[in-house]
């Protein structure tokens, strides 16, 4: 994630980004920006310690469905980066054969 700070006379606008999106989002004062920060940081926390098995705390339904649905999109992801290297594989193997023949 990728998180950029622009400040006005009148707001902090936060644009955080992640590789599909990115999300605005506007501070009245340093603190409330400084408490949005801190709790991100402790929710990745608490992700990288439920991801090792070393989490107290027990995710909710909605939290449980995220998961899914992210594990979903990672392994779907990673399937057609298989593909796509098997396909340029077979192109580079198919080339070598007519250069060799």
């Amino acid at each position: 994630a990728v998180i950029t700070n622009l400040t006005s006379q009148n707001a902090t606008i936060l644009q955080l980004s992640i590789p599909d999106k990115s999300s605005y989002y506007s501070f009245s004062s340093s603190e409330e920006l400084q408490l949005f920060l801190d709790t991100v940081k402790s929710l990745r926390q608490e992700a990288v310690k439920r991801e090792m098995g070393h989490s107290t705390l027990p995710l909710t339904p909605a939290e449980e469905r995220l998961d899914r649905e992210g594990r979903t999109k990672w392994e779907r992801r990673q399937r057609v980066r298989k593909r796509v290297m098997e396909g340029e594989m077979k192109g580079r193997d198919e080339a070598t054969e007519r250069l060799l023949s």
